[in-house]
């Protein structure tokens, strides 16, 4: 359930980016460089990617084993 929420989540965040892009692109007085165009073509996959390295990290993360700590007053 939780990764169907993560993939909605990440079409959600597709879409929001491919909205900007079209909808408020247009506004901004960018400069025609080939600089320009490969970062705006480059930005979403990498926003994207990050997401999902960010989710495989707190997936691992929350699966790990988490140490025992010891009870104040008592020692071992």
């Amino acid at each position: 359930m939780k990764s169907g929420l993560f993939l909605l989540q990440l079409l959600g965040l597709s879409i929001a980016i491919s909205w900007t892009i079209r909808e408020l692109g247009p506004r901004f007085p960018l400069p025609a460089t080939d600089t320009v165009a490969l970062t705006l073509v480059l930005l979403p996959p990498l926003l994207l990617g990050v997401a999902l390295v960010w989710r495989w990290r707190s997936l691992a993360i929350a699966a790990s084993p988490q140490p025992q700590t010891e009870v104040e007053g008592k020692s071992p």
